[in-house]
């Protein structure tokens, strides 16, 4: 996917995708060990989410990059989202 997302891209643009359910690609085990799942805060938990996520991602593009970006309907909420730039 990401490579036809490139390779469709003009020039200056971008192809911005969310993390909601990026996790699916990294196995629980390489997220947290059952030490630092129970102990961990949910936004903890996100955080490496996000994080594990954007590692892997770069292994597979190394231009993507996380951005927070604001909401289409309200622009004083920010959301998260992983972007590949042309």
């Amino acid at each position: 996917m990401l490579k036809e997302a490139e390779r469709v891209l003009k020039k200056g643009g971008e192809f911005r995708f969310g993390f909601n359910n990026i996790h699916a690609v990294v196995a629980d085990e390489e997220l947290f060990t059952p030490e630092e799942y129970e102990k961990f805060s949910r936004e903890q938990r996100i955080r490496r989410i996000k994080e594990r996520s954007l590692e892997y991602l770069k292994s597979l593009n190394p231009n993507i990059t996380q951005e927070y970006i604001p909401h289409d309907n309200d622009p004083e909420q920010m959301e998260y989202f992983f972007v590949l730039k042309k």
